[in-house]
């Protein structure tokens, strides 16, 4: 906002809209209604950015519409009593909209935006028509009915005669004149009832699209919404920040050069690990053969007791701190990569393109109403500088007033003063002639009232159908409503746009669950290579799981970890087991070596049954713990056969203790049978001591491949770096097989026990030197930078709220303000109806008196050419004496002019019998009164 100069609109300037600006704006009011049907179902395409200017001036502006209209809470309150069809606000509407809504019916029941007409053509009946212009109807026939009676006050067909009103006549002219009073100053109420509805509605209407606006771009407190700017704001800044050279990737990237070190530490005792382990079931080992090929008939059960110890402590290996970091610190690598950060920011920028458009169409739809230029000129034409509505229904009441006051006046002379006594005693017309003309007054000005007033209502009529049919369509308005008026308004509703727009409609505009908080990140989605992902699984799941669970790892690792790698139980258990035992002294012969023929005379001697299970060393041999069915057992050695074998001859000299001795008993006989069987188990077991076939692999060099093989139990620590760890510069290590012999292949797997001890200290050591570095500073990084912000997205998606802001602006749009112009229509056409009575009432009125004053020869000219007839408090008139200035033939001319047809006329009370009377009658003499 910072980037924003503060807006001018708390103080706009005053200018006058012209005539055209104001039916724009109305017109454009219209429009947005139209549009706001649709809510979010016609996606915005206003382009890819994420927060623009004008989404910042739209939050602006609707912070000033809500500090300046949402003062105080929902004004006004609507009428939501049951009736017969319901709440009594939804019926208003209903019977305003044509009974059962005839605009639903029509876009329902259309098929495309071409058949609208032809459908139109069919609901909207003449019938229909009829019913909602007969107040036109009535303004034209009273239109053509005022020429008529004004032409009668001129020409009267027939002569005047005098007749008195009867009392009885009187006293309905009486009751008529209360109902009319009664009737005009309840369409007064009407119309005070119909524009404080229309102001608490704009009111609310201007609130509600401001908070509304507000919240969704802005966040919401409770429940949570983080806004939809922020939102995109965070996936902005995380777009930015995967830039190259960004100072997250760069800093991240320092922290990954500078925690190398446990990453190769992990690799090389896995690689280590791994060789033990592959050693250990390889097959020339496990069955050793000889360099022919020929099976030496002895099994290595040491690999197989070192094979279940390995496997534990390989076990330990992965699921140690170490691991988790070196897991932890690839993961990130290869995440930040600048292949993947830039798959990551496309993924950013598809996964939002959806909630871009959802707040662009939010903002367009209902930013019209939070705009505070268009919120002033509505306010303008209600209550404001040019108060349209205000002037409509403060002119209703004061035009109804004052005709009603004329029709009032001469129904009241009427009953008190329509004949003098006195007048008629003294031979002078008795008749009073300000009661036709009050009378005529009130129905001629009654007749352009009524006209101006039942044509308003007309226009109010045909303008609120509409409206109150789109209300109900907008209060009733879900995903199913939606699809049915989807063909009907062009709107396309097919494919993942579509299911969308019917989500969000169903989840935050109008949730059938209330309580549902609906959880916008599960609405939008998006969709690859035929599988649906919401923008949860691709945001958070995806990008924020897999870094997200490494870090738990390592938590979870130090916090149970007290002891150092290389100290462990497994780690201690398999160097234990490598340390008590060698491969020789638990070489041993195959179980089924009885059943061989050359070892199965050995059974003929019980001396030398023994030979079965002695292993391939000279000395005998504790098996210490940890090796499965073989712990704690003593196994004999080669030295202990050859000894049992010396009684059955001489011994040969040899180098180690596989000595042969000459047979000296029978041949064939049993104990030459046996020594001969005793001399080629020895024989077998110095092949099984001598064969070269073992396998005791270790890596190459990388600084010479073909020279000596690498061995990890080399390695140390100079400094900050690493010597002879066997790695080649990427990390790898790459294996160098070799050859041996069984004493070759012992040592080989006596050291085993050092190479672990050395490769667990050093990743002890790397872990101490990263732990800071990657538990520390990079969870850090990711943890404000990247985790946190997805974080608050997550939990702060919902868009549940927005039902309640909602129907708020529908509450104040339609339940007061189009049902207010209802009530403004109603009451024209109430007050039309009582001035249309009042005309009937006035005209019979002035008919009557015309007729009396007219029908009365003597007075009656004197009465209508006496200058001081007024309307109201007529002074008696005296008759004229030639000393009141008749004195000659020029004034009896001037007298004679002013009884001309013309002169009387103007009063209303012309005939061409009067005229003829007042010609013939006029005359003048010396101190005699003038008569007609």
């Amino acid at each position: 906002q910072s980037l924003l100069r503060p807006h001018p609109l708390s103080t706009p300037p005053r200018t006058v809209p012209s005539a055209s600006g104001a039916w724009q704006a109305m017109a454009a009011t219209l429009v947005r209604l139209v549009f706001l049907s649709l809510v979010v179902g016609t996606w915005a395409e206003y382009g890819s950015a994420y927060v623009t200017e004008q989404d910042m001036r739209s939050v602006e502006m609707a912070d000033l519409l809500a500090q300046q209209y949402c003062q105080g809470g929902f004004k006004g309150s609507i009428n939501r009593s049951s009736d017969a069809d319901g709440d009594k606000a939804r019926s208003t509407l209903r019977s305003v909209a044509g009974g059962d809504n005839v605009l639903l019916r029509i876009l329902t029941e259309a098929e495309s935006q071409g058949q609208l007409m032809d459908v139109a053509k069919e609901e909207i009946t003449i019938k229909w028509m009829v019913y909602r212009g007969v107040t036109l109807a009535i303004s034209v026939l009273l239109l053509l009915l005022w020429p008529l009676c004004c032409c009668s006050t001129c020409c009267r067909c027939c002569k005047p005669k005098a007749q008195d009103c009867s009392r009885r006549q009187k006293i309905a002219v009486r009751h008529i004149t209360a109902v009319l009073i009664a009737g005009t100053a309840f369409s007064g109420w009407l119309a005070v009832q119909g524009f404080n509805d229309s102001v608490d509605g704009f009111e609310n209407t201007a609130c509600s699209s401001a908070e509304l606006v507000n919240a969704t771009l802005s966040g919401h407190a409770s429940p949570p919404f983080v806004g939809l700017m922020p939102m995109l704001a965070i996936f902005s800044d995380l777009d930015h920040k995967l830039d190259d050279n960004s100072s997250l990737v760069l800093e991240i990237g320092s922290i990954i050069n500078e925690t190398r070190s446990v990453e190769i530490a992990v690799k090389v005792a896995s690689r280590t690990m791994a060789l033990l382990r592959d050693m250990m079931h390889d097959s020339a080992n496990v069955r050793p053969r000889s360099s022919t090929g020929e099976d030496l008939l002895h099994q290595c059960d040491f690999c197989t007791g070192v094979s279940e110890a390995v496997a534990p402590a390989i076990a330990t290996l992965d699921n140690s701190v170490a691991a988790a970091m070196a897991e932890t610190r690839a993961e990130v690598d290869r995440q930040l990569s600048p292949e993947n950060r830039r798959a990551l920011q496309r993924s950013l920028r598809e996964a939002t393109e959806p909630l871009v458009q959802v707040k662009d169409t939010l903002r367009g739809t209902f930013g019209f109403f939070a705009d505070t230029s268009n919120s002033k000129k509505l306010r303008n034409y209600i209550d404001g500088d040019y108060p349209v509505l205000f002037i409509l229904c403060l002119g209703l009441i004061i035009c109804a007033s004052l005709v009603l006051f004329c029709g009032v006046s001469a129904g009241c002379l009427l009953a008190v003063r329509e004949k003098s006594r006195s007048r008629a005693a003294n031979g002078r017309n008795p008749y009073s002639t300000t009661v036709p003309k009050c009378a005529k007054c009130a129905w001629c000005c009654g007749f352009f009232f009524s006209i101006f007033a039942l044509f308003v209502s007309g226009l109010m009529v045909t303008v609120g159908t509409p409206l109150s049919g789109l209300c109900l369509v907008l209060d009733d308005l879900d995903g199913s409503l939606l699809r049915d008026i989807a063909p009907a308004v062009g709107l396309n509703l097919t494919g993942d746009r579509g299911t969308m727009t019917v989500d969000v409609i169903d989840q935050c505009f109008n949730p059938s669950n209330l309580s549902n908080p609906g959880y916008l990140l599960d609405i939008v989605f998006v969709t690859e290579n035929g599988t649906k992902v919401t923008m949860r699984e691709k945001v958070v799941n995806q990008m924020k799981g897999q870094i997200a669970a490494k870090f738990a790892f390592i938590s979870e690792k130090l916090d149970a970890s007290g002891v150092s790698l290389a100290d462990s139980a497994k780690v201690s258990e398999l160097r234990q087991v490598m340390r008590l035992n060698a491969v020789d002294e638990m070489m041993l012969a195959v179980p089924n070596l009885h059943t061989v023929s050359r070892f199965e005379d050995l059974a003929l001697a019980s001396e030398l049954v023994v030979g079965y299970s002695i292993s391939a060393a000279c000395g005998d041999h504790t098996v210490s713990s940890g090796m499965g069915d073989f712990s704690g057992k003593t196994i004999t050695g080669v030295s202990d056969f050859v000894s049992r074998l010396r009684d059955f001859g001489v011994e040969v000299n040899g180098t180690d203790c596989t000595r042969t001795v000459i047979c000296t008993d029978v041949p064939g006989s049993d104990r030459g049978r046996a020594c001969v069987a005793g001399n080629a188990l020895v024989e077998l077991k110095r092949e099984v001591r001598s064969a070269g076939t073992y396998k005791c692999d270790l890596f190459e060099d990388p600084s010479d491949p073909s020279g000596p093989a690498c061995d990890p139990l080399r390695m140390s620590h100079k400094g900050t770096t690493w010597v002879d760890d066997c790695t080649k510069p990427d990390g790898t290590m790459t294996l160098k097989p070799r050859s041996c012999d069984l004493a070759e292949f012992q040592q080989y797997a006596r050291d085993f026990d050092k190479r672990v001890e050395c490769i667990f200290d050093r990743l002890d050591l790397a872990v101490k030197e990263a732990s800071n570095h990657i538990d520390t500073r990079l969870r850090g990084l990711m943890e404000e930078h990247v985790l946190g912000p997805i974080d608050r997205i997550a939990d702060g998606a919902t868009c549940g709220f927005l039902a309640g802001y909602y129907q708020n602006m529908i509450d104040g749009f339609c339940y007061q303000g189009v049902v207010g112009m209802r009530y403004i229509t109603g009451s024209y056409i109430v007050c039309a109806v009582a001035i249309v009575v009042l005309i009937i009432v006035n005209y019979l009125i002035w008919s009557r008196t015309s007729d009396n004053v007219l029908a009365w020869a003597p007075e009656e000219a004197q009465e209508a050419l006496s200058p001081r007839h007024v309307c109201f408090g007529e002074e008696e008139a005296g008759p004229l004496k030639v000393d009141d200035g008749i004195e000659d033939g020029r004034s009896a001319r001037s007298a004679r002019s002013l009884a001309s047809p013309r002169s009387v006329r103007s009063l209303g009370l012309a005939s061409p019998h009067s005229v003829r009377s007042l010609k013939s009658g006029a005359t003048v003499a010396t101190g005699q009164t003038l008569t007609m």
